[in-house]
């Protein structure tokens, strides 16, 4: 998979992800939380080869995102 549309699959899953929590929990602001994610995702420096965000050794997010995503 080309490392653009890698980037933009995950930036559909973790807005998906974020949605969803956030029709049922009105302690996070969506709209917040979403930039944040996608510019951390623009950024990765590991998109090419990780998998999953939770399974990164560095950690894109600062500690109280990365808690509430």
């Amino acid at each position: 998979m080309d490392l653009e549309k890698k980037r933009q699959r995950e930036i559909k899953v973790v807005s998906l992800m974020i949605h969803l929590y956030c029709c049922k929990h009105d302690d996070i602001d969506e709209t917040e939380i979403t930039s944040y994610a996608i510019k951390r995702i623009q950024h990765c420096p590991v998109m090419k080869d990780k998998t999953f965000c939770s399974k990164c050794t560095i950690h894109c997010y600062d500690a109280i995102h990365r808690q509430q995503i």
